[in-house]
């Protein structure tokens, strides 16, 4: 892993999605599936660490047993990280977010 990733974070599987995604709504359901589906192949988790498609997925992920990883923002200081998180690594811009986003991850 390069310089950016945390030397306690394995590489994971990203999800990207929206924040404001329903629970049962499609997106959502599809990243809860695809959190799973990840865990179960023993990989974690990577995703943004707030609500809506990133909770979903850590939701999957967690209940196959598997581990999710948040890459939270002090921009968004008054957003709380959602509960399913099993590390939450906090950075101080969406640019760093980003960046660490990809770092962690071997695939999207």
């Amino acid at each position: 892993m390069n310089d950016l990733a945390s030397d306690h974070a394995p590489e994971g599987i990203a999800v990207f999605g929206a924040s404001d995604a329903e629970p049962d709504s499609p997106p959502w359901t599809a990243a809860l599936e695809i959190g799973r589906r990840v865990a179960e192949a023993g990989v974690p988790v990577v995703c943004g660490g707030y609500g809506g498609v990133m909770e979903a997925a850590c939701r999957g992920a967690r209940l196959a047993g598997g581990e999710a990883i948040g890459v939270t923002c002090r921009v968004f200081a008054a957003r709380t990280p959602n509960p399913w998180l099993t590390l939450e690594i906090e950075e101080p811009d969406l640019a760093a977010r980003t960046h660490r986003l990809i770092c962690l991850s071997r695939g999207f």
